[in-house]
């Protein structure tokens, strides 16, 4: 802490000069003005950009100082400034010139030509016009070959983001994190209790990051691009830059303001016809109309009264209750940050709030961030110093998750009872809960009795410094620290349901994260030939401690709270890792036309200390600029052929190669009073000899620009395969454990992408850039280990599960199927119901195949606006709403049951002789065939649409203490153009985990969101 604050007070330090400005705006040459171009002084860190009139000022300390004008796609300007004050410049286009340069691994830039692997990239365009809550959440539709899934719980909810596909069994997809980097945690701490009050999504490391501080994200998608990060990059890597301070003038504050509404998206559409009961009967007494609350009784215009769950007479109709269940929720965000910059310094600090109150009644959620960076020159600029430390609060009350009681009991209850009703959920007398029985929850009684409250308190902080011994031979040290404290409480009264005598627990957790790395760099050029060397070591420690404590049964109900109830349960859960490193990278270049990388880095995990801890992986990639020395007709611009290879790595959690022993979470009493024992911790079998799993992969490439960059093409094809999984199966009860970790099978992914990127229109005031993505992967278990035919990945509290299986594809969806006879027809039994095949079968795939993402921007004066379309083809979804919704009689499917003739009004033939039953108990039946409900999960979304109004900057030409403003409105998950799916939301997922992805379970409508958005420069 005590160098952290030497660091900070280094940062704030500045050297104060005679300063005067210099004006001026900057042209393309044929007069249109360059909004974004970059001013530099040369020799110096100092700089700006243009504003969106090409207008720019900057201060300088020196006459004799010479300013370096520049914008991709054109030659770069270096003007001497003398006695001149306004300096207008004009750039010339440069159709040969491609200097884009973009963040690759540990953080080294380079320009994109020299890439031989896919790395995408998106400004920060994408996060200030319209800020999500959770950044992740703007890259759906931009990126090809990128999937973003979400519980849709509102600002609190987690994102997961999957590359490529899945490439391992046992869930840990998710690619690595790395801000400005430090390889950050993205621990997911959430509870899906499916019972009453349901579970909470306390969100992932990356719903703690504020939109405001986001400079850019770059997205490394293959293992060649990754593998100098080492095995935690087996599934890819995002990069986020955040924002630092550079460019500024002098000091300048920013202030964004955004506002949003949000409303439920709901695609259900219920039957109207008939109420609550049984047998086409209404309910005649309180216990029927708490026993029946299936949608069987009579048609509502047959019945004007029926006895309710109090015992009263109410009408007998339809209400619409999901509809007018939800509220409008509302999400206020506000962020300040101050810029200073000077000739050797930079400074940044931001604070953002962010207050949002949920769709559902009573759900909260707030998040503070305060963030401070900075860098500093020293020792006639050889010596760089950089800093940064952020914390953040998070506290959220409700924040539920898909498989909810909400949802189960807004589903439960009878659509002939208003809502409005229930709001009186207590008994004034017994202060007990009103409602439908024990099993059937008022679903108000979850929302303001049961609660769910958490608070997250997170640090990062970061220190670097890199001294530069010549122009060509620098060294680099880094630290990274990444600390969060979680605490959650949650509260079931005495009489809710499953839980009547009352439940409370408590969940206190630390998770940590250290990264400290080190790095030698060697860069030489010569006439033709130039090569850059970096050799570096790293250490990684990670530390996870937590306490869960369990109370049931609570006498008093003044003292519901965890650690007073009669039976205690606690659990201890605490591991460690560290991964040593080293690694080399080898950068060959000839001619600004051929380019060769080689890099290896090797691991030594403390995971697998027993069998093999140290694991090696290379990776080879190169770059060709035909363009450069080809003769090429002049409507191509640029024309590039990538190729890479590389092999990556990938350890285990901690504690599977060996026993260990944990505290037992019972209390049994003693004579020195109630205490837990030991035991062996774990009913999974140890496996000294684990290997890590290894993931090769290949991809080819070529980047294509056509008339003066005017058009552009990528496409990449690749072919990875993950061996050596190492996954949890289960044993024979012989065994004496549940399950084991071994090393099993192998897991192909094979894809094609695309983007298609133009400039349509480019005039002096209005301008379209679209650029259209496409990607195409196939996922498959190409084998498991002997004697394992299959490995669970997700289970419902059904019969439906998420697999994968030897030969099929991943994610294969399991279920029970209808029999049929030969000519396809559903069979039915004795009793006119349909039968149901032996065993589980495959009745879908959880995971898309294809996915198309549009992004358009237009520029028409001070007006710009952005559209992002979204769609996805090829998966399955199975969703346990709509078979509740046939199992309760409220799907539009049940209708015909009136007039019932021995199963004539269902295409079906009689398997044997028997009676039929009655539409109750044939549709019920149809409940229990999974093949029945399962739906195609494609889609067509708008995903976003936003316009914002950019205030001409010559109105502050006269207003010293303001540099500029704008203002927008814009609206994140319009809806569907198009969806396969009835009732459901195609995008609803029980939970962004392993496998849950295909599997629909009652979740809670997602929302549309409204906002406008306040922007202004001092």
């Amino acid at each position: 802490m005590r160098s952290l604050w030497v660091l900070i007070l280094v940062l704030l330090a500045g050297n104060a000069f005679a300063q005067r400005t210099i004006t001026g705006r900057v042209s393309s040459d044929d007069g249109e003005p360059l909004p974004g171009a970059n001013i530099m002084i040369k020799g110096t860190m100092n700089g700006t950009v243009t504003n969106l009139d090409g207008d720019y000022a900057i201060e300088i300390e020196d006459d004799n100082a010479t300013l370096v004008f520049s914008f991709i796609g054109f030659e770069a300007q270096e003007i001497a400034v003398g006695s001149q004050s306004v300096i207008n410049v004009t750039l010339g286009d440069d159709s040969e010139l491609l200097e884009d340069v973009v963040v690759t691994a540990l953080g080294i830039k380079r320009e994109k030509k020299a890439l031989g692997y896919s790395v995408a990239e998106v400004g920060d365009e994408a996060f200030e016009s319209s800020k999500a809550a959770n950044p992740m959440s703007s890259l759906s539709g931009r990126l090809s070959g990128v999937q973003i899934n979400s519980t849709g719980q509102g600002a609190a909810g987690s994102t997961s983001v999957i590359i490529r596909g899945n490439a391992l069994a046992d869930g840990s997809n998710e690619p690595l994190y790395v801000v400005d980097g430090i390889p950050i945690s993205n621990s997911q701490y959430s509870n899906a209790d499916s019972k009453d009050g349901g579970g909470i999504d306390s969100g992932n490391g990356m719903s703690g990051i504020a939109a405001d501080d986001i400079e850019n994200i770059s997205v490394l998608k293959g293992a060649s691009a990754t593998a100098l990060y080492g095995s935690r990059a087996i599934n890819g890597v995002v990069m986020i830059t955040t924002k630092s301070g550079k460019g500024a003038q002098g000091t300048t504050i920013d202030f964004n303001s955004t506002t949003t509404i949000e409303n439920a998206r709901i695609y259900s559409d219920w039957q109207n016809v008939y109420g609550q009961g049984n047998f086409g009967n209404a309910p005649s007494s309180m216990q029927e109309a708490k026993d029946n609350t299936g949608m069987w009784g009579a048609r509502y215009s047959d019945v004007n009264k029926y006895t309710d769950y109090r015992g009263q007479s109410s009408e007998y109709r339809f209400y619409d209750n999901e509809n007018n269940f939800y509220e409008t929720g509302v999400t206020t965000s506000n962020n300040v940050a101050i810029n200073h910059n000077t000739e050797s310094s930079t400074l940044r600090m931001s604070y953002s709030n962010l207050q949002n109150n949920g769709m559902m009644p009573n759900t909260e959620y707030n998040r503070n961030t305060l963030t401070m960076n900075g860098s500093t020159k020293a020792l006639n600029n050889k010596l760089e110093l950089t800093g940064k430390i952020s914390y953040v609060n998070e506290s959220s009350t409700n924040s539920m998750i898909g498989n909810t009681p909400f949802s189960a009991n807004l589903m439960g209850t009878p659509n002939n009872v208003p809502l409005s009703d229930l709001r009186n959920y207590k008994d004034p007398v017994t202060g007990l809960p009103v409602g439908f029985g024990n099993l059937n929850s008022n679903v108000y009684w979850n929302l303001y009795e049961v609660s769910h409250l958490y608070n997250k308190d997170r640090v990062m902080s970061m220190a670097q410094a890199k001294y530069n011994f010549t122009n060509d031979l620098s060294v680099m040290v880094r630290y990274g620290d990444d600390k969060t404290f979680f605490n959650q409480q949650s509260i079931w009264p005495i009489g809710t349901p499953h839980y009547q005598q009352g439940r409370a627990s408590e969940v206190r957790a630390i998770n940590s994260e250290t990264n400290i790395d080190g790095m030698l760099s060697y860069n030489k050029d010569f006439t033709d030939w130039g090569f850059t060397v970096n050799v570096g070591a790293a250490r990684m420690d990670q530390e996870f401690d937590e306490r869960q404590i369990f109370d049931e049964r609570f006498s008093d109900p003044s003292m519901q709270k965890p650690g007073f109830g009669e039976v205690t349960t606690s659990f201890v859960n605490y591991n460690r890792k560290r991964i040593n490193s080293v690694f080399s990278t080898a950068q060959l270049r000839y001619k600004n036309f051929l380019y060769l990388d080689v890099s290896a880095r090797n691991d030594w995990s403390s995971t697998l200390i027993d069998a093999q801890p140290s694991y090696f992986y290379p990776s080879l990639s190169s770059s060709f600029v035909f363009t450069e020395i080809m003769d090429t007709p002049d409507w191509l611009s640029f024309g590039k052929l990538r190729a890479s290879w590389a092999k990556v790595g990938s350890d285990t959690d901690p504690y599977r190669t060996r026993l260990y022993y944990n505290i037992d979470g019972v209390l049994h009493p003693g004579a020195g009073g109630d205490s837990p024992s030991g035991g062996i911790g774990s009913g999974t079998v140890p496996n000294r000899n684990l290997k890590p799993s290894m993931n090769e992969s290949y991809e080819f490439g070529v980047d294509l620009k056509f008339f003066n960059n005017r058009l552009g093409l990528d496409v990449a094809y690749y072919n990875s395969k993950a061996t050596n999984q190492i996954v949890r199966v289960a044993t024979a009860p012989s065994a004496g454990y549940d399950n084991a970790i071994i090393n099993a099978g192998a897991i192909q992914n094979a894809g094609v992408e695309m983007s298609l990127y133009a400039d349509p229109v480019k005039t002096k005031n209005f301008n379209w850039n679209t650029a259209l993505n496409y990607a195409y992967n196939e996922n498959k278990v190409l084998s498991l280990t002997e004697g394992v035919n299959q490995l669970t990945l997700f289970e419902t509290n059904g019969s439906v599960s998420v697999v994968a299986r030897p030969g099929e594809e991943y994610g294969q969806i399991m279920g029970t199927t209808y029999r049929r006879d030969d000519a396809g027809n559903i069979l039915l039994d004795e009793n006119g119901r349909p039968m149901v095949n032996d065993g589980l079968s495959v009745i879908g795939n959880a995971y898309h195949k294809v996915m198309l993402g549009w992004v358009n921007q237009f520029q028409y004066k001070n007006w710009s606006a952005t559209f992002v379309m979204d769609a996805k083809f090829g998966g399955e979804v199975y969703s346990q709403t709509e078979a509740q919704a046939y199992s309760t009689g409220r799907h539009q499917g049940t209708l015909d049951r009136d007039g019932y003739d021995g199963g004539v009004w269902y295409p079906s033939i009689l398997d044997g002789q028997g009676t039929s039953s009655t539409p109750q108990e044939f549709y019920q039946s149809v409940a229990n065939i999974d093949e029945q409900f399962v739906y195609d999960a494609s889609y067509v979304a708008i995903q976003e649409i936003n316009i914002t109004y950019h205030l001409p900057s010559k109105l502050f030409d006269n207003v010293n203490f303001m540099r500029g403003a704008s203002a927008g409105l814009f609206v994140r998950n319009l809806g569907y153009v198009w969806r396969a799916t009835d009732n459901i939301d195609p995008q609803a997922t029980f939970s962004i985990a392993n496998g849950g992805a295909g599997v629909e379970m009652g979740n809670m409508a997602l929302p549309t969101t409204y906002g406008f958005n306040l922007n202004i420069k001092f």
